[in-house]
């Protein structure tokens, strides 16, 4: 069976015409951009959460940016092993 065939834990990726890990691939978007949109996709039985904890995801990111952006930087280099890298974390 396929990675994209079987989830842990639910369905609430696995049911949805394009998972959203799908869609993150394919339009080269950074890890926290990603998990906000995973989160927002989903279909839950508490879809406040979901909403609380994007918004969390992306504080976090702007938090870090904002207080060392080089380090940023590197971690989200070593992280995901992308070129892209977003005009917003600066070396």
């Amino acid at each position: 069976m396929k990675a994209l065939e079987k989830q842990i834990g639910g369905t609430h990726y696995s049911e949805m015409q394009i998972q959203p890990v799908e869609y993150i691939y394919a339009n080269n978007i950074d890890y926290w951009r990603g998990t906000a949109i995973a989160y927002l996709s989903r279909d839950k039985l508490d879809p406040l959460e979901d909403v609380k904890k994007a918004i969390h995801t992306l504080q976090l990111y702007v938090e870090l940016v904002e207080k060392d952006g080089a380090a940023i930087r590197k971690m989200y280099v070593e992280a995901t092993g992308l070129d892209h890298i977003p005009p917003d974390i600066k070396a």
